[in-house]
């Protein structure tokens, strides 16, 4: 199965960012993991303004840009048939999201 090329940009932290780490590794998806390090505090300030919502984490998928961790993940997970097929599997598979994100953010 040929894959979009994805690119994960967040902070050098697990944080909202970890969900969607954890489906790509499930779906054995490759995706390049790029990190703002805190060494490095000049990085974020000059990229701060291409992304989207002027905010961390955005994912590229083939090089357009989404925010919100919690709807490119739902959307990674439902593209490798991880986001549940009745809407009773996808309710738990929402909770699941909400709570990664409501504990790492």
């Amino acid at each position: 199965m040929s894959h979009p090329t994805y690119k994960l940009t967040y902070f050098d932290v697990r944080g909202v960012a970890e969900a969607v780490r954890f489906v790509f590794a499930y779906a054995k998806v490759p995706f390049e993991d790029v990190r703002i390090s805190h060494d490095s505090p000049a990085d974020w300030p000059a990229l701060k303004p291409k992304t989207p919502f002027r905010q961390l984490p955005y994912l590229e998928i083939d090089g357009e840009a989404y925010g919100q961790s919690a709807a490119f993940t739902r959307l990674v997970a439902k593209k490798y048939n991880l986001a549940g097929t009745t809407d009773e599997e996808q309710a738990h598979v929402d909770a699941i999201a909400d709570y990664i994100k409501g504990n790492f953010s």
